[in-house]
């Protein structure tokens, strides 16, 4: 989303080109991370230390960490996925940008 944003805003008004569109490509990228990076700690592994311990107690609390890693690796692998896709489709990536 910040990639389609930032694009014609590099490439037209600043006019900057190529590097440009990379420029805009690699703060898309970032941003994805970012958002990883958050839900990992704050939504799951927040969440998780707060519910998990009212249905097991103590070990609750030593589940919480390694559940949001998995569901982490999970929401990661999608990502990791739909860029795999948007990139072997330069077509896809023509459209959109």
């Amino acid at each position: 989303m910040v990639n389609i944003i930032l694009d014609p805003i590099f490439l037209f008004i600043f006019k900057w080109g190529m590097t440009g569109a990379a420029i805009a490509t690699v703060l898309g990228q970032a941003l994805t991370s970012t958002m990883l990076s958050m839900v990992r700690e704050l939504i799951f592994g927040v969440g998780f230390a707060l519910l998990l311990p009212r249905f097991w107690g103590l070990a609750g609390v030593m589940y919480s960490m390694p559940v949001s890693d998995v569901l982490t690796f999970f929401i990661s692998c999608v990502c990791i996925y739909r860029t795999y896709k948007a990139l072997s489709n330069p077509e896809k990536l023509l459209k959109t940008a």
